[in-house]
């Protein structure tokens, strides 16, 4: 796993959704991990993992985490909405469950106009790693060919780009709660990444 040598650290790029005329279509969301993460994912995390549905993984500092989608509740599942789980490793510590239950695909902003076109298709992930040392970073998955920005509560815009396999983005704010996601569509309109409830991450 490459290590997190940047402010932002885009993952390898892998199968594309697609986006056409404003017609928003499915597209697979798995990410595939080196064999020695997978192996080692497994092997702590358990036989539940299903590796086919990664959303992210990389690294945040000392850390990988991953991002793997788990059953939504069914409450969610009838609106569209997905969840996932965040599992974190400290250095060569055995992985752990951080965060067992991280909705995306749900919720859209009322007044944004985009979301609700885009959303049956897949909106993203988005979620925030709060660090016991201070560190803070943005896990962001499964938003396909869609540019990504992420901008702090104190007004500092990191440009992600296109990450489709997600993307890792180090980030300095006070208020990680008020960071703001922002995708892309093909055609130059954006809509907002909600945080989840408990989407900062800091246990």
């Amino acid at each position: 796993m490459r290590p997190l040598l940047t402010t932002i650290a885009v993952l390898t790029a892998s199968a594309l959704g697609s986006c056409a005329d404003g017609v928003d279509e499915p597209a697979p969301r798995g990410v595939t991990l080196e064999p020695s993460l997978a192996a080692r994912l497994t092997a702590e995390a358990g036989s539940s993992i299903d590796l086919s549905k990664v959303l992210l993984a990389g690294a945040a500092g000392d850390e990988t985490v991953v991002v793997v989608e788990r059953e939504a509740s069914q409450t969610e599942r009838a609106g569209g909405g997905h969840a996932a789980q965040l599992w974190i490793a400290l250095g060569d510590k055995p992985f752990r469950l951080a965060a067992d239950y991280l909705s995306y695909d749900f919720a859209c902003k009322n007044i944004d106009p985009v979301c609700p076109r885009a959303r049956p298709g897949g909106l993203g992930f988005a979620a925030v790693r709060q660090q016991p040392g201070g560190r803070t970073f943005v896990l962001v998955g499964a938003t396909r060919d869609r540019p990504v920005r992420v901008t702090t509560a104190e007004g500092k815009v990191h440009e992600v780009g296109v990450a489709p396999d997600g993307a890792i983005v180090e980030v300095t704010t006070a208020k990680p709660w008020e960071t703001r996601i922002q995708a892309t569509l093909p055609g130059g309109e954006s809509y907002d990444l909600m945080l989840p409830p408990f989407g900062v991450v800091s246990t």
